[in-house]
């Protein structure tokens, strides 16, 4: 019931989202069009994208937790690692995303719908199953999923987004909340798109026609594309990490307010000079795909200045989403490539939206270590399915690429970061506990691998009531390690999950020296 009406307004949220998208862009192509057609205009525009910018910074300022890219926070968020406050997060990142489309940063919205949904689901367990604290990063991981699965119309690639990527497990509590949330919000996203036809919006992210079926034959060349890609995912990666070194290490003395600034006035520079670097990428990808795309050299400069701006934007901590610029890159490799093939006579130029599509899922399989959400995810937004078996080769071997290289996954890496932002100052306190299972319990009936535990927590044993049963029993007692910032919290997650403990157990502290080290789930 919490993850159908999770599910509903995480729907309902982001459809109103997708609107506010919609007249933003709209304002923004029309802010940038005019200038472009009145030259003098150019010192006024970049004045109010630095205005812009400030208000960014307000917002940012105020509420940390909207910081950065919206899928690896709420990694972060759903493996417990991070508390917040659901309405500032939801309020915030809705706010800071819209600034950020108005002045065309390149960051999508996919992030924050994600995020948002996040916030959603924790607002609705305080609101109407508070005593029920178990169930929040369950339902977490449903609303998190509907956010996916209503912005980027892809519900499969939200379920897998869960269990892949958000946990990398499989558990069948986990399954059902996402199944149960994302389908509930594919549906009230479909419905709304129905009512409100004048709107002309699509429950779809992108509406091509299906690329054209590239020939088995050719399975040579999705090996080439994989490991191709897989070893400029490699690169982007590392670029990453320099770029988080210049800015948050050498660059420290200067103020995160003049970064923001400075971003916000770069893109309105560039934007007005080169059209098509503006944005997520929405509209260069579909203009790929319909055989419309830039010349090589414009697509080469296009590649370096998006990757630059993204580079810039999210170790900066601007408000915005990665995966659709991630596939906006992968499409670009996809276009360079084939025009390459073609010209040296190895591929027909009717297969070029075919290469595109296999790219772009080689880098996003790379980029995020998560072959089966990338695979499917290409599949269902992009009508791919005549092309199963290339996407299936090239991912396979960009993963191996960037698995051999020992590279850490790009949203991995910016998690990990928010996580050691986040705590800092704080000292990290080791706790032995002992726990019973009390009545009623959270636990009972479902097996130690089921159970979202609090993070840094391991099951050393259990003294099991009901000999060679695999689920938890009323009365077993669970010795448990767990590492934590804030014991009474961690104490308090674990009676929501095990029942209130009579104060009979032991449960020992001992603080540590400051380490830190994320485990990835």
């Amino acid at each position: 019931m919490l993850s159908c009406l999770t599910g509903a307004l995480t729907g309902c949220v982001i459809f109103i989202f997708r609107i506010a998208i919609k007249y933003t862009l709209l304002l923004s192509d029309h802010v940038y069009s005019t200038a472009r057609e009145n030259p003098v205009m150019i010192l006024p525009l970049i004045t109010c994208a630095i205005a812009i910018g400030a208000v960014a910074y307000v917002v940012i300022k105020l509420l940390p937790i909207v910081r950065g890219s919206g899928i690896p926070n709420s990694l972060a968020i759903l493996r417990g690692f991070i508390p917040f406050k659901w309405i500032s997060s939801l309020l915030g990142i809705f706010t800071s995303n819209l600034l950020s489309f108005l002045v065309g940063i390149p960051l999508g919205s996919e992030g924050p719908s994600v995020q948002m949904g996040c916030s959603i689901g924790k607002g609705t367990t305080n609101l109407f199953a508070k005593k029920h604290k178990a169930w929040e990063r369950y339902t977490m991981t449903g609303g998190a999923c509907a956010g996916f699965a209503s912005a980027t119309g892809a519900p499969l690639t939200g379920i897998f987004f869960a269990i892949e990527e958000a946990h990398r497990r499989f558990s069948p509590i986990i399954f059902m909340s996402a199944s149960i949330a994302t389908i509930s919000a594919t549906l009230t996203t479909t419905g709304l798109c129905k009512l409100f036809p004048s709107l002309n919006l699509s429950p779809r992210l992108f509406d091509i026609p299906a690329p054209t079926a590239l020939p088995v034959s050719f399975f040579w060349l999705a090996i080439i594309i994989g490991v191709a890609v897989g070893g400029i995912s490699i690169v982007f990666t590392n670029l990453y990490k320099a770029f988080n070194s210049l800015i948050n290490k050498k660059l420290k003395k200067i103020p995160l307010w003049v970064k923001i600034l400075t971003i916000f006035g770069l893109t309105a520079t560039i934007g007005f000079f080169l059209n098509g670097t503006l944005g997520s990428g929405h509209a260069l990808i579909d203009a790929i795909f319909r055989s419309h795309a830039p010349v090589w050299y414009l697509l080469i400069a296009l590649l370096i200045l998006r990757a630059l701006l993204l580079l810039l934007s999210t170790n900066s901590g601007i408000t915005g989403g990665t995966l659709i610029p991630i596939i906006t890159f992968g499409a670009i490799l996809g276009a360079l490539i084939s025009t390459a093939a073609v010209f040296v006579g190895l591929l027909p130029d009717t297969y070029s939206d075919a290469i595109a599509l296999i790219a772009m899922s080689a880098f996003l399989a790379a980029s995020t270590r998560t072959p089966l959400t990338a695979a499917i995810l290409t599949i269902e937004v992009f009508s791919g399915f005549n092309n199963i078996i290339m996407i299936a080769i090239s991912v396979a071997f960009a993963y191996l690429t960037i698995e051999c290289s020992g590279v850490v996954a790009f949203t991995d890496f910016i998690s990990e970061q928010k996580i050691h932002d986040t705590h800092k100052d704080k000292e990290l306190i080791t706790v032995n506990a002992s726990f019973e299972v009390k009545d009623g319990a959270f636990v009972i009936g479902k097996e130690i691998r089921d159970i979202l535990w609090p993070p840094y927590c391991a099951v050393i044993s259990v003294k099991k009531c009901v000999i060679g049963s695999s689920i938890l029993n009323k009365g077993d007692v669970l010795q448990i390690r767990y590492q934590t910032y804030d014991p009474d919290d961690t104490f308090e997650i674990m009676e929501s999950l095990l029942g209130k403990q009579d104060g009979s157990l032991e449960r020992d502290e001992a603080k540590e020296e400051k380490s830190y080290h994320v485990p990835h789930a």
